[in-house]
């Protein structure tokens, strides 16, 4: 007579609750050949480097048409004026179109953006918009 008492205990640890963590801050030279940003990604970047004050590297990720219709001085003096900032939804991107949409809390009053962006020749998006003024 046989059969052996084989104890299977499979622990089920596929219970991964997305937590929202704060990105590292990973500062890559821009030349660096990285894995393709999308449209989605650059935007969850471009408001989760304002939510934690690197209003340069944010300020970095705008197109030159958006640079010139706004100072660095005047972007960041603006963004400081209406901390904290934090994103309030998950960003909602068509790669397609170059669209993203996403709420934004400033000061605690949630605010939805719908962000434009372009595609640069390296492959990479920046934010053309909105600009200051609803442009």
């Amino acid at each position: 007579g046989g059969g052996g008492d084989g104890g299977e205990e499979a622990s089920d640890t596929s219970d991964t609750t997305a937590v929202a963590s704060p990105s590292t801050a990973a500062t890559s030279p821009s030349t660096a050949a990285t894995a393709e940003v999308g449209v989605a990604e650059t935007a969850t970047r471009y408001f989760t480097n304002i939510a934690d004050g690197n209003l340069d590297a944010s300020y970095d990720l705008l197109t030159p048409g958006f640079q010139a219709s706004q100072s660095r001085a005047d972007y960041v003096a603006f963004w400081t004026s209406v901390q904290p900032v934090a994103i309030a939804s998950p960003v909602e991107a068509d790669e397609e179109e170059g669209t993203a949409t996403v709420t934004v809390t400033l000061a605690g009053q949630p605010q939805e953006y719908a962000l434009r962006l372009v595609r640069t020749d390296d492959g990479t998006w920046l934010v053309d918009s909105p600009r200051p003024g609803g442009g």
